[in-house]
Parts: C-alpha cells; sequence; structure tokens
C-alpha cells in the first residue's frame, strides 16, 4: 500500500523547507540567512523548520547526507556475484 495522506504532506513539507533554504542560500548567501527567513520562504513556522531540521548545517547538508546514506546502503543491496564498483556505477 501507498504513503498515508501524513506521509506524503510530511514530505512535501520538508522539500519546500530545502528548497527554500537552498534557494535563499544562493541568493543571500549561508550566514545571511536566517531560520525565519527560510519558514517565510516555504510558508511553514520557524518551529517547523527545526523539527525537520534542527541546525542551519543540517539543512545545507541534508541532500549530500541523502547521498552518502544511500552510497552506503547501496553495497549490501547489490546483487550477488556483482562487484562494488559496477553496483555504484549504476
Amino acid at each position: 500500500m501507498g504513503d498515508s495522506l501524513r506521509e506524503r504532506s510530511k514530505a512535501r513539507r520538508r522539500d519546500a523547507i530545502l528548497t527554500a533554504a537552498h534557494e535563499l542560500f544562493a541568493e543571500r548567501g549561508f550566514d545571511a540567512t536566517s531560520i525565519a527567513d527560510i519558514a517565510e520562504a516555504a510558508e511553514v513556522s520557524p518551529r517547523t523548520v527545526t523539527l525537520y531540521f534542527p541546525s542551519k548545517p543540517e539543512l545545507a547538508m541534508a541532500h549530500f547526507n541523502a547521498f552518502v546514506d544511500e552510497l552506503a546502503r547501496t553495497p549490501h543491496a547489490r546483487p550477488e556475484g556483482q562487484g562494488i564498483l559496477d553496483t555504484v556505477e549504476k
């Protein structure tokens, strides 16, 4: 069965926060962007931003951390007999 409405809503909110943060970081710079700025751009409260991402560095590194997590899982999920380099290159 698919994701629940609540899970999809949380995922959309998380994506909106990340998008707003990265756009503002690119436009204004990391140091000049506040959590309140990100919240306003994402149309959520500052508290909501910090529930998803407790700090600005976590916001800035979210995509990188997701990539690293996926990369770490890849060798364990590879088909039997397939080399690690072949798996990672796909």
